[in-house]
Parts: C-alpha cells; sequence; structure tokens
C-alpha cells in the first residue's frame, strides 16, 4: 500500500526534524537487505570501523540496497516530504554496532551530523532504516523498531556513545538536491570513493554516478 504524506506528518517533520513510520517497506526487502549484510560481513567480530569503511554505497554493487533506496513510492514520499521538485540519491552508509569488537568512538566525532560525516553538500534529507536491535522510548532520530523508517534533518547533531545504539544496526540512505557538490571531508574516511570516480574538490554531483529522481 502506498504511503500518504499527510498534513500532520509534513507538519510534525517540520516542527521537529524528523518523522518515524512504521512498516514501509515490505519484509522481503528487508530481509534481502539483513541477509546482504550478513554475506559483506560474515564473521561477527568484525569491528564496527572496518563495517563503516565497507559500508558506503551499497547500492553500487548489492542490488537488495539499490532497489531499497530507489523504491518508486519511497522516493515519491521523500520528494512530497522535502517539497523539491528533483532530488539525487547522494550516498548509503551502514551503521552497525552488533560487533562487540570496537567501537564507533575512533571513527564518528562526537555530536557530528551526518551531515558533517559525508563528502557531498548539502544535503536535503536522511532516511535511516532500523535493520537490527531494538531501540528506547527517548526521543531520537534513530528509529525504534526493526522495520522502521526515521526521515530527518541531516544537520541534527548526533550522540554517536549512547549506549541504546549497542547492538543494532541501521542503513542511512542520504538525499542531495541538483546542484549539490562534493567536498572533500576530513571527518569521512570514505572521502576517497569520490576521487576513484573522478571528482574533484567543489565538482557538482551528477546522474551518472548519483540518479536523479524528479517528483
Amino acid at each position: 500500500m502506498p504511503l500518504v504524506l499527510l498534513p500532520e506528518m509534513r507538519r510534525h517533520f517540520h516542527e521537529t526534524g524528523s518523522l518515524e513510520v512504521e512498516a514501509l517497506f515490505p519484509q522481503k526487502i528487508l530481509d534481502e537487505i539483513r541477509a546482504s549484510v550478513k554475506v559483506l560481513f560474515p564473521i561477527s567480530k568484525i569491528s564496527f570501523t572496518d563495517r563503516y569503511l565497507k559500508g558506503r554505497d551499497l547500492f553500487r554493487t548489492q542490488e537488495p540496497f539499490r532497489r531499497l533506496e530507489m523504491r518508486k513510492e519511497t522516493v515519491q514520499f521523500i520528494l512530497e516530504l522535502s517539497q523539491v521538485n528533483y532530488l539525487h540519491l547522494a550516498c548509503d552508509q551502514l551503521f552497525d554496532w552488533t560487533s562487540s569488537h570496537g567501537d564507533s568512538s575512533s571513527i564518528l566525532p562526537k555530536n557530528a551530523s551526518f551531515s558533517e560525516l559525508m563528502s557531498i553538500t548539502p544535503l536535503v534529507l536522511g532516511m535511516l532504516i532500523a535493520l537490527e536491535g531494538q531501540g528506547d522510548d527517548k526521543p531520537s532520530v534513530f528509529p525504534k523498531e526493526p522495520g522502521n523508517v526515521t526521515f530527518f534533518s541531516p544537520e541534527i547533531p548526533i550522540d554517536w556513545e549512547k549506549d541504546s545504539l549497542k547492538g543494532r544496526s541501521f542503513l542511512f540512505v542520504a538525499y542531495a538536491p541538483r546542484g549539490a557538490i562534493v567536498r572533500f571531508n576530513p571527518q569521512d574516511p570514505n572521502t576517497n570513493l569520490l576521487k576513484r570516480m573522478d571528482y574533484q574538490d567543489g565538482s557538482p554531483i551528477h546522474n551518472r554516478t548519483h540518479p536523479l529522481f524528479r517528483l
């Protein structure tokens, strides 16, 4: 059933900066995403840092990620929520705290926003999908239940050292406006991925590498 953007949903998003939605994606798609993660990281001892470094732009190589992130109904909802006519798929990033080896403090600056961690700017909207683990009832951009999705402003500061993130994993997907550019970011250990695509600092992103959607 298509997700309809109701006026109260739009109002809540613009008043609070985030909107959590339940059961947005079919269970089959989420199961395929989880299965892909287990294939990519078959050993539980793989640290958060290693998963983070290898967990960027999975839509380029993993078909389940591509299908989820480019799903027509979801993109339409995001365009309407953002109140823009065009959006690029900027990037995706796996955030996986299910390993007991290592933590995120060595790679994620404390209280950095998602925008500050990425190398494409500006970002219009973030989508965060809970894959594993149960959250608490405290207000957060992190969805509470596996399968839930939060749409939010990527400028919101995040406490990356929260105990409630342990044992959980999420897929972050970022969308950018037409005219967004590459900014090589010293806080982004994956910034070299854009260099390998022949981008220069300040280059506008293009459709060949970052699909463009329209309302």
